[in-house]
């Protein structure tokens, strides 16, 4: 029998954006029918604390307008084995000043790096590179060195596309990386 990836347990946050204010648990179990939790349209629920967190440094930066949650993004185009394709929602997408369908930035909230994850990274890196660039992961303390797929990332000049919550925090901006040749020549593109 083939092995279950672990799932990492994370805390919802339940986030009411009329009154800017987090929502206890409890409160939400009234929105709860036949097993399911349908949530009025005036509170959002985050997969994490961390990804909540990160979403309000994003506001704080952008402001509300231009902060897209759960974007999708193909990385899979329909075929036979994938009949409507295969899409991946990040967790967070900047929306350009000046283009509404164009997007600025794409953001992930990251506190496990989980097979799924870097399986959909390894995808968007193959089929879109231009949004890949534009991908900036974050994670709650310390951006992990054990797992080789970031560590590969971290000495590569996509290191600017890895932030700790903390350096989010001091950011007023997030930047591209800097595509020095001569760091692009270990990428077969």
């Amino acid at each position: 029998m083939p092995n279950k990836t672990t799932k990492f347990k994370a805390h919802y946050v339940y986030w009411d954006v009329v009154n800017r204010s987090v929502i206890n648990h409890s409160f939400i179990e009234q929105f709860r029918v036949k097993g399911r939790v349908k949530l009025p349209d005036n509170i959002i629920r985050f997969d994490s604390q961390h990804e909540f967190k990160v979403y309000l440094e994003l506001i704080r930066i952008y402001g509300v307008h231009r902060v897209v949650r759960q974007h999708p993004i193909r990385i899979i185009t329909p075929g036979f084995c994938y009949g409507n394709g295969k899409t991946w929602k990040v967790d967070f997408a900047i929306r350009s000043e000046n283009q509404l369908r164009k997007y600025d930035y794409y953001i992930e909230a990251k506190g496990a790096v989980l097979s799924e994850f870097k399986f959909a990274l390894a995808l968007l890196e193959e089929k879109s590179f231009p949004k890949f660039k534009k991908l900036v992961i974050v994670f709650p303390r310390s951006i992990p060195s054990d797992d080789k797929v970031i560590a590969r990332l971290k000495n590569s000049c996509f290191r600017t596309n890895l932030l700790t919550f903390k350096e989010l925090e001091r950011l007023t901006s997030l930047s591209y990386p800097q595509l020095n040749p001569l760091m692009m020549s270990d990428l077969s593109l």
